[in-house]
Parts: structure tokens; sequence; C-alpha cells
């Protein structure tokens, strides 16, 4: 009852700090201005999400000196949050280069996966394979390539912060379940950060978290599935079922503009809920059918947490979905009009 509570005071005062800075950020010109690739028409603030990493770490140290987190936990997340977070304003500010991005990115990677001690097993749930080296080197990829699709997929008003809020939830609550408490709650203290954020970004958007936020979330999503199988064996595919919608859609308009020539680090309005805002869907609409996928993807990772054996099939199962959806999607929107 008193976790709940002070996850709720966390969500107001998320609300109220996003609110603070929005005034400032209007005041600053840190807008996003309208183009056309755009998915809003009026300048909107953006840089919101600077207030995830103040917030949040401000939690975890008061939650370490109340001696309720360990000081292993300060080392995992403190140095990387910040860098990402650093790096993120600025660019939401200034528009620094790719590459310099890409840079504190892979630092914060490789210092990640060094104190965690890599990444030596992956659970499949009926068989647990050792990988070894490839093993780290395969999830400084996977957080490489969470940090920057979690940006690609920021691209309506709500839709970071309604997949951040599905996948903290349930991601946390199999880790409570493991006997993972602390990280657990700690998971859902970015989450009641995320709710505060949502109530301004919701369509129609008063502010965008921009890539300060988008980067962080989409780096601790794939950093708690790596913590969740390393301490507590909850199998990191629970995350990537929950995690569907992001890195199916990236993932696969990615390869599509690889194979067609585009230069893929070029801001485009190729994903598939991007075409569907060309078909003029609204985003409450949009959001709305993402909720519903989440909620069936939801099913399949609760399933395979409580029947570890089913664990492939239900991973088949949720792919097949994600493709049928795009599929329909690409019907009625193609990617390349011919």
């Amino acid at each position: 009852m008193l976790i709940g509570v002070f996850l709720i005071l966390l969500s107001v005062l998320s609300y109220i700090s996003i609110g603070i800075y929005r005034s400032y950020a209007i005041k600053k010109n840190i807008l996003d201005l309208p183009n056309q690739r755009s998915s809003h028409s009026i300048p909107v603030p953006r840089g919101g999400g600077v207030v995830f990493p103040i917030l949040w770490v401000g939690f975890l140290l008061i939650s370490y000196f109340i001696n309720f987190i360990e000081a292993s936990y300060l080392i995992l997340f403190l140095p990387p949050v910040f860098l990402i977070s650093f790096v993120g304003f600025f660019d939401d500010k200034y528009n620094i280069p790719a590459r310099f991005r890409f840079l504190a990115q892979l630092i914060a990677a490789i210092y990640v996966l060094a104190v965690l001690g890599g990444f030596p097993k992956l659970d499949l749930g009926i068989i647990t394979i050792d990988w070894g080296w490839f093993g780290y080197v395969f999830m400084v990829l996977a957080l490489l390539w969470s940090t920057n699709l979690y940006n690609f997929m920021d691209g309506i008003d709500g839709i970071a912060a309604i997949e951040a809020l599905f996948v903290f939830g349930f991601g946390g609550y199999f880790i409570w379940c493991a006997g993972g408490i602390e990280l657990a709650i700690i998971i859902w203290s970015m989450m009641a950060i995320i709710l505060g954020f949502l109530f301004w970004n919701k369509p129609p958007a008063k502010i965008f978290m921009g890539d300060v936020g988008s980067a962080l979330l989409g780096f601790l999503v794939m950093l708690f599935a790596i913590i969740g199988e390393r301490k507590y064996n909850v199998s990191v595919f629970l995350w990537i079922m929950l995690y569907g919608v992001f890195w199916f859609d990236t993932t696969v308009t990615l390869i599509r503009r690889l194979i067609n020539g585009d230069k893929w680090y070029q801001a485009h309005r190729l994903h598939a809920y991007q075409r569907l805002q060309l078909q003029e869907w609204s985003h409450r609409k949009i959001l709305l059918w993402v909720i519903a996928i989440n909620i069936i993807l939801a099913c399949a990772a609760f399933l395979s947490f409580y029947f570890p054996q089913h664990m492939l099939l239900a991973l088949v199962g949720v792919i097949i979905i994600l493709a049928a959806c795009y599929l329909m999607i690409e019907k009625s929107q193609p990617m390349y009009l011919r």
C-alpha cells in the first residue's frame, strides 16, 4: 500500500515537473517545428523527457539512502542514464551529429554489460543456450538497437508513453513474481514518471518527450530485460513479446528500406503506424489499436511466464499476429507505392 502511494506521488510530481519544463521550453524556444515528415501541424515544445532521468535518479538516490536498494543499482544505472540523457538533451536543443549520440550509446551499452558480467546464457523456456562471449556482443547490439528504435517509433502523440507503460508494467510484474521486488519497484517508478508525462502527451500533445526521453526509455527496456534474465531467470523473450509493436515495425521497416536502397539514417514516414496516419487515422485511433495489440501480446507473455514450456510457441504466435497486422497495413497503404 505504501509503495502504491509513493508511486502515485511520483506521478503527480512528474506531471508538475513536465508543466514547469513546458513553460521553460516555450520561453527558450525549444520547439518541434512542423515539416513534411511531422505528424503535427503547430509548433510543440520538445525535450519533456528530461524530467525522466532527473526524477528517476532522485528516486534511486532516496531509495539507497533509506536502505531500500543496494549500491550496486546506483553503479549500474547512474552512469549510463546520465550519459544517454545528457547527450539526448543536447540533441533536442542543438541537433548534435548522430555519430556522437551513437558513441555515447555504445559506451553506455558496453558499460552495463561489463557491470553485469555479460550475457552468457539465454533461456528459451524448454532449453537454455550457453553462448558465451557472443552473448555479450549480441546484447550490446540489442541495447543499441532498442535505444534507437524507440526514438524512431516516437512519432505520434502518446505512443511512446503508452508502450512504456505496458512494457514496464508487465515486465516489472514478472520480475516481482520472480523475487526481484527491489528491481520491480525501480521499474514501476519509471512507469509512474511516464504516467505523469502521458497527461501532457496524450492527443493532442502539449509536449513531446524528445530524444532525451525516447533514447532513455529504449535503453532501459532492454537493460531491464537483461537484468531480469541475469538475476531472476525471467526470460528476455517475455520482454520481447511485450515490446513487439515497436521492434517489429521498426525492424521490418528498416530491412525493407535497406533492400530498397534508402539511406537508413534519414528521417521518413514509412513505419506502419505512420502509414495509418497517412490514411487519415487519428492519433487517438492508432493508440487504441496499439493498446489492443499490446493486450494480446501481454496475454502471450503471461502464458509464457506461467507455462515456460510453451514460450517458443507463444513467441511464434506473437510474430504471426504482428506480421498479420503489418500486412493488413501494407495492403491498404503500401510502403512503396507502385
